[in-house]
This record gives C-alpha cells, sequence and structure tokens, in this order.
C-alpha cells in the first residue's frame, strides 16, 4: 500500500499559486480616484452642447480654444486621422474629431 505526501517542493508551488491568485484578487480593486478639485475651486466639466457649432468647420487652434471656452473645457485636443491618442477619460477635455481636410465631424469629451 503506498501513500502520497506532497513533497516540499509541490507544497511551494501550491503556495505560489496560491499567492499569485491572491495578490491578482488584491489588485483587481485598485484603481486612481479621479482627481478632485481643490478646496474653493469649481470642477472644469466639458458639456459638449455647446460645441456642437464646431460641427461641419474646420478645425484649427483658434476653434478649438473658442469651443473650449464655450463647453468649460480645459483642455482640448484635435484627433486627426490615424492620429495615436491617449485612451484615459477625462471630464475636463474637450475633443475634436475631424476628417482628412480638418471639417469637424464630432465633438466629445474625455
Amino acid at each position: 500500500m503506498s501513500t502520497t505526501s506532497s513533497s516540499p517542493r509541490t507544497s511551494h508551488h501550491a503556495f505560489r499559486l496560491l499567492f499569485a491568485v491572491a495578490m491578482a484578487g488584491a489588485l483587481a480593486g485598485c484603481h486612481t480616484p479621479a482627481a478632485t478639485p481643490a478646496h474653493g475651486e469649481s470642477a472644469m466639466i466639458c458639456d459638449t452642447s455647446k460645441a456642437q457649432w464646431t460641427v461641419g468647420k474646420i478645425a484649427d487652434e483658434a476653434l478649438l480654444a473658442k469651443a473650449k471656452a464655450d463647453t468649460g473645457a480645459s483642455l482640448g485636443r484635435i484627433l486627426r486621422p490615424g492620429m495615436a491618442v491617449t485612451m484615459d477619460f477625462r471630464v475636463e477635455r474637450l475633443n475634436l474629431r475631424v476628417d482628412e481636410s480638418g471639417k469637424v465631424l464630432d465633438v466629445n469629451c474625455g
């Protein structure tokens, strides 16, 4: 009759696997909180309804600056076809997506 016992090596691997699973679970709950304005400051939140007038116009820095002012956005960018952009969501950023000719196709925040 043979008895089965786990070797120290098997126990070590089981411990490492358990540790990895526990760490993955702990990290899954981590997130970075959104930046909040300091006491007394107001949040700059983009309101795209106030920049719909840009659709169909040629985007340039002056148009972007006016659209930012109209929407309350503190940041803004013109997104051209094929352009590499960060995908982080920023409530205070206005995005003007344009076609190959520079004409604004749509407006969004993020």
